[in-house]
């Protein structure tokens, strides 16, 4: 496995040195971590890497729609993805509604990542259909505000109101309400969790799964990797605390806004995958022995060589499509069967 060492330009001189899986080590030179105080700049960097994926996009055998559900300051834009299987016609292309005869299926309230400033429904859209295609799911994935013009809870209080709109849409989106999943990638990992303990606390709201992709948990920063991680590509150390100072915008963060404060009793099964070389690495890691803990079932899975974000901005290299692959296992095996089986992976750590 090749080795960054700190001279290394996109490690700029004070990161550890760093063993990486091969393809990504090729990438790595072009993934220096966004100035996040720069917002219209990492926007336009985090759009620009995504269109880089353009190649990898995945449509067949997938159908979309887009439209608003009500929100608390205002429409939400979501897109909602359903699976077709191969010589199925859909005679309603256009609607978010399931077409006659699709049957019930489960399905994935999905909240992008981004740092709570950047992303849409675009940059994770190749993700969501391949969730749909692969773990024969409906995906409802959420254009949350983001920050800094809408600070925190702005972005969770919309995947409250999603996941809200999903039940009681249930059956037009030809959905079994038992069989819901939340999930979220990075800054969406802390909306998908807050969102999880929201549905646990107001009641009404079944989630059956929870899945977490190197989420953001915990605004203390406090970890080992939280504090020493500095110059790693894509996303560092010092681009965390800029994520949280931007998000929290001067407030005290409370339970739903940084899980890792949370009470987590009563979660659902939850999922969490982690990067190696990532400074939300630890934080993950304690999430899931606390859920643990509170006897939550959970499994985790951390992938060697790999960096924050390594699955989406370098789609095609083989251990992301490995670790997406690993991601659509859990939904299908999760929510995409009707017994839920959830034999996919043994509890605990598992590093591939």
């Amino acid at each position: 496995m090749p080795t960054l060492h700190p001279a290394h330009p996109v490690l700029r001189g004070s990161a550890p040195a760093l063993a990486l899986d091969a393809e990504l080590a090729e990438a790595a030179l072009a993934l220096v971590p966004s100035d996040l105080r720069d917002v219209a700049g990492a926007r336009a960097a985090n759009a620009a890497r995504h269109a880089a994926a353009a190649p990898v996009r995945v449509r067949d055998g997938v159908r979309s729609a887009d439209t608003t559900l009500p929100g608390p300051a205002g429409p939400v834009p979501v897109r909602v993805l359903h699976p077709v299987p191969a010589g199925d016609q859909e005679p309603d292309e256009d609607s978010w509604r399931a077409g006659s005869g699709a049957g019930v299926r489960g399905a994935v309230l999905y909240l992008h990542g981004g740092a709570f400033a950047l992303g849409d429904l675009d940059a994770c859209d190749t993700q969501c259909a391949e969730y749909a295609r692969d773990a024969d799911v409906v995906v409802v994935a959420v254009d949350y505000r983001l920050a800094p013009e809408h600070p925190a809870p702005a972005g969770l209080e919309d995947g409250v109101a999603a996941l809200r709109w999903l039940h009681a849409h249930a059956e037009e989106l030809g959905v079994d309400p038992a069989r819901v999943a939340v999930a979220g990638a990075s800054a969406g990992g802390a909306l998908a969790a807050g969102t999880a303990l929201r549905a646990r606390d107001e009641g009404g709201l079944p989630v059956a799964h929870l899945l977490l992709v190197q989420p953001v948990l915990d605004d203390r920063r406090t970890t080992a990797s939280a504090r020493g991680l500095r110059g790693v590509p894509v996303f560092d150390a010092d681009a965390n605390a800029v994520m949280w100072e931007t998000y929290l915008a001067g407030a005290e963060a409370d339970g739903y806004v940084a899980p890792a404060r949370a009470d987590l009793r009563g979660l659902p099964p939850t999922t969490v995958h982690l990067a190696e070389h990532d400074p939300l690495h630890d934080e993950g890691r304690d999430f899931a022995a606390a859920l643990a803990a509170e006897g939550v079932r959970v499994a985790t899975r951390t992938y060697p060589g790999t960096f924050h974000g390594f699955d989406s901005v370098v789609p095609g290299a083989g251990v992301s499509r490995r670790a997406r692959a690993d991601q659509a296992a859990v939904l299908r095996d999760e929510v995409g069967q009707p017994d839920r089986a959830a034999a996919h992976t043994p509890e605990g750590e598992a590093d591939l």
